[in-house]
């Protein structure tokens, strides 16, 4: 759902995104990840979720500029799950750790990751999995709700000879 707001005596309509919308996308992403399901592979993990996220860049594609900065926080509860399949397909905390190294991921920064006890969840968002995999490798593969709600609306242009008064 959304709430709307005008501030002071300016009629000006802010749609934000209400925080229990989230609970949704939250919990489907979250379960493509997991092992019991069929998404066990990177390259069909980015598929499924791209299609996902697609139809929510025609839902959020209303909201304000306030409201960008939880697509930012949705956007990065994104890219966890699919951190994770990586930790999963490298089965053994060695090969997971030769294969960050080999990503440019420190000795120690490598071993850390791989040999962490406490969960592929935490494993995903760990020094070295954030290293090799950091957010400029899922941007060429993933769509951005954040940058995608950008694209479908652009910034007013002045026409030319004229300036902004107030540029927010």
């Amino acid at each position: 759902g959304w709430r709307s707001r005008t501030t002071g005596s300016i009629k000006e309509l802010t749609l934000f995104c209400r925080a229990t919308c989230g609970s949704g996308f939250r919990g489907t992403v979250v379960p493509l990840s997991q092992p019991k399901t069929t998404v066990n592979n990177i390259v069909l993990g980015v598929v499924v979720v791209n299609v996902y996220l697609r139809g929510w860049s025609g839902y959020f594609r209303t909201c304000t500029e306030e409201n960008t900065h939880r697509l930012l926080r949705w956007d990065a509860h994104t890219r966890r799950p699919l951190r994770e399949i990586l930790v999963r397909q490298k089965k053994r905390p060695r090969h997971l750790s030769r294969h960050l190294q080999q990503r440019g991921v420190s000795r120690r920064g490598a071993t850390q990751a791989a040999y962490c006890r406490r969960g592929v969840w935490y494993q995903a968002n760990t020094y070295g999995m954030t290293v090799a995999y950091p957010n400029a490798w899922f941007h060429e593969r993933l769509v951005s709700l954040a940058s995608t709600r950008d694209e479908l609306n652009p910034r007013p242009q002045p026409a030319s000879g004229q300036t902004l008064l107030f540029d927010l």
